[in-house]
């Protein structure tokens, strides 16, 4: 498998990596994956907040020469438990055992061995070589947001300060990714796939949302 150069251990393989080419194939699927997270988040905090109006945001930024790109919603937060579980299988390293039963699930049944935001980060760490994800639930102050930080070797949970509630996913793209991170890919990714959300979904500035209703 081609290497980005990034330092590891001798032997290492990432098993996100591993499973998620397993399982995608397509890196641009991580896109999709993570804005049906998010579509799923938006519509369990209408469901708990009537009064909330759903946003889905996919950005892209450069930072130290390499693009960034964000999934933001203002959904329910992401779970500090669920992120946790899915960890300790990349950790544990079984990669034969979840390997196979994601074989065997297929594309479309990953979500039942690893949930829908698993499913999503495998996928994204097709793309990425480290994950950031910021979320705060609707019903807490900005001092109660967490942040988890994964690279596929190492995991890190800490609180944080958010000023909105919900959740942002954050890929710091691979060097030999960057052409899947311009927003003229990200959009055409997204544009078909977006028609079935009813929620907004906005791509960078453009106030637009590529789903109008």
């Amino acid at each position: 498998m081609a290497d980005d150069g990034d330092p590891k251990p001798p032997g290492h393989l990432s098993l996100a990596r591993v499973l998620g080419e397993g399982v995608h194939g397509d890196p641009r699927v991580a896109y999709r994956e993570l804005v049906d997270r998010a579509h799923e988040a938006c519509a369990l905090r209408l469901a708990n907040d009537p009064a909330c109006v759903p946003s889905i945001l996919v950005s892209t930024q450069t930072i130290g020469g390499l693009a960034h790109v964000s999934v933001t919603d203002n959904g329910e937060a992401f779970e500090a438990d669920a992120f946790r579980a899915l960890y300790q299988v990349i950790q544990a390293g079984r990669l034969g055992a979840v390997k196979r039963k994601l074989a065997s699930a297929g594309a479309a049944g990953a979500h039942d061995v690893v949930g829908r935001f698993g499913s999503a980060l495998l996928a994204a760490f097709m793309l990425a070589n480290r994950v950031v994800i910021t979320a705060r639930r609707h019903d807490t102050p900005p001092d109660a947001a967490l942040r988890f930080t994964c690279d596929s070797r190492t995991y890190q949970l800490e609180p944080t300060t958010s000023a909105r509630p919900g959740t942002i996913v954050q890929l710091r793209i691979r060097a030999t990714m960057q052409q899947v991170a311009t927003v003229e890919v990200i959009r055409k990714a997204l544009a078909a796939h977006a028609l079935a959300i009813p929620f907004p979904v906005r791509i960078g500035a453009d106030p637009v949302p590529i789903n109008p209703r």
